[in-house]
């Protein structure tokens, strides 16, 4: 959700303020991404009336909004 994202972005900037974080947060996004990235998949695309594109879709945006926080 919206609310949950906001929430998010400003926990993840407040950590970033410390430098140290940034490769407590990387390691974090690192290891946590591919397992997410696999769940979505499957999930996705055991749906029935998914489109072709849904798995690779919802990857696509969670990458960039990784991007958009400095994370990923």
């Amino acid at each position: 959700s919206d609310r949950s994202r906001r929430w998010t972005a400003s926990l993840v900037e407040m950590a970033l303020a410390v430098p140290a974080n940034r490769d407590v947060v990387a390691g974090w996004v690192a290891a946590w991404t591919p397992l997410a990235e696999r769940a979505v998949s499957v999930y996705l695309d055991g749906l029935p009336g998914a489109s072709a594109t849904a798995a690779a879709d919802a990857v696509s945006d969670v990458r960039a909004w990784h991007g958009s926080l400095g994370v990923g």
